[in-house]
C-alpha cells in the first residue's frame, strides 16, 4: 500500500476540454439546473451531467460538466430521449472541442452518427 496521495483528485470538481482536445466520456445523471457563474451575477439554465469515465479511466468521484448553450443542449436531446426510451442511465460519447463555440459530438453507441454544431454561451 502506497502512502503517496494524488492531490489532483481533490482539486478538480468540473470536467473541461481545451480547444482541439477530445475525450471519450461516459455521462450520467443528466438534469437541468439553474447555475450562477463567476462572470455574471444572474443565474442561467444549464444542462448538467456527471462524468463517470474519461477515456478508459473510471473516476472514483464523478466530475460535473454543464452547458448553458441552448443549441448544444438540444444536440443532447436526441441522445437523452434515446437513453430514456431504452431505460439506460448513461450516454457514451466522444466529445471534441473545436473552438470555444464549436463542438463535435459522436454517439459511441452508434458510431456512424455525429453532430457538428455551433453554440453560443
Amino acid at each position: 500500500m502506497s502512502n503517496e496521495i494524488n492531490w489532483e483528485r481533490f482539486q478538480n470538481k468540473y470536467f473541461k476540454l481545451e480547444e482541439g482536445e477530445q475525450k471519450k466520456v461516459l455521462l450520467s445523471n443528466w438534469r437541468q439546473e439553474n447555475k450562477s457563474f463567476e462572470d455574471s451575477e444572474k443565474t442561467r439554465t444549464a444542462l448538467v451531467f456527471d462524468v463517470i469515465r474519461i477515456n478508459n479511466e473510471v473516476l472514483e468521484v464523478p466530475l460535473e460538466w454543464s452547458t448553458t448553450s441552448g443549441s448544444l443542449a438540444l444536440e443532447f436531446k436526441k441522445l437523452i430521449i434515446n437513453a430514456n426510451e431504452q431505460n439506460k442511465k448513461v450516454i457514451y460519447i466522444l466529445l471534441k472541442k473545436i473552438t470555444s463555440k464549436k463542438y463535435v459530438i459522436v454517439d459511441l453507441s452508434r458510431p456512424t452518427e455525429h453532430y457538428d454544431l455551433e453554440h453560443i454561451q
